[in-house]
């Protein structure tokens, strides 16, 4: 039986940049919702400018300032549970194998069987088991010793998970 061994840190800059990659492929992504309510407020501010009457271009103002609101409050959630979880302050240990996946890290140790994940995803070079939509690993691919540890990681992966789809919205 092969495990795959892997011991790696995340900052909390890879931390976000992982976090956001995984957003892009869920949704459109930070980016996306800040060029998304930067034009709905260019177009409310336009509609003003023109005189346009009634609640459409309010309407349309407060969308674009709620869509980069929201999206700095998700940032802002997901900086403060890095900093609070005490998995991050130390290296983590992930073993995946056929029965499942083990974790050993600051904040314990965990073995969980391939039935708890949904999905995966491999983007920017990190690995993802999906859980659910708040629930997630994320594991470095740096991590493996060569391309062809990797490799092997990934087609363990992919024969114990489906892939996450891509949404659009």
């Amino acid at each position: 039986m092969k495990v795959h061994t892997l011991t790696y840190e995340i900052s909390e800059r890879q931390f976000m940049q992982a976090i956001h990659a995984l957003w892009a492929h869920r949704a459109i992504g930070p980016k996306g919702n800040l060029i998304a309510g930067a034009l709905l407020i260019a177009f409310a501010a336009f509609m003003l400018w023109q005189g346009v009457p009634g609640v459409i271009p309010w309407a349309l103002l407060f969308g674009g300032v709620a869509v980069i609101a929201l999206n700095a409050l998700r940032d802002h959630r997901w900086r403060a549970h890095f900093r609070d979880n005490p998995k991050f302050s130390a290296p983590i240990t992930a073993r995946l194998s056929q029965e499942g996946v083990g974790v050993t890290s600051a904040a314990g140790e965990n073995d969980l069987r391939w039935s708890h994940f949904r999905n995966h995803v491999v983007l920017a070079d990190v690995l993802y088991l999906i859980v659910d939509a708040q629930q997630f690993s994320i594991i470095p691919l740096s991590a493996c010793r060569d391309a062809q540890a990797r490799a092997a990681l990934i087609e363990l992966v992919k024969a114990k998970l489906k892939p996450l789809p891509r949404r659009m919205l």
